[in-house]
């Protein structure tokens, strides 16, 4: 019976709610930053190898402006713009670009990004032509 009690009002005290909602939103928000400081840290290193990969596999040539992370554009895959993306038929880079899009958004999984895989799982293009 005195453990019963005992428990009993452990759960009524403040400090055991205090401890739960720390653990709640502590957790979850630690993880969460852990994660934004991995994808930043990594973001130069995904988009340097993905405009490897195109030039390399490709005959012509590929470009960005700039690139940003994204992470609500193709949810629940992290994303990263990729500004201004470019692709010519030519390594010289003369004339006309094949594509000119404003926005290439390459979706990625999380554990893909931080075990350096760096599979897109989904791409989504905005304006351009």
């Amino acid at each position: 019976m005195k453990l019963n009690q005992k428990r009993n009002r452990w759960l009524r005290s403040k400090k055991f709610w205090k401890r739960a909602i720390i653990a709640l939103v502590g957790i979850p928000g630690l993880v969460l930053a852990v994660t934004l400081f991995i994808i930043h840290h990594k973001q130069d290193e995904i988009v340097s190898e993905i405009i490897t990969a195109l030039n390399k596999d490709f005959s012509g040539s590929a470009e960005i402006k700039d690139s940003h992370i994204s992470f609500f554009s193709n949810f629940p895959y992290i994303s990263i713009d990729l500004e201004e993306f470019k692709v010519y038929e030519t390594k010289d880079k003369t004339g006309k670009p094949l594509l000119n899009i404003h926005d290439v958004y390459a979706g990625f999984n999380l554990w893909t990004i931080i075990t350096g895989n760096m599979e897109i799982k989904k791409i989504k293009f905005v304006s351009g032509h």
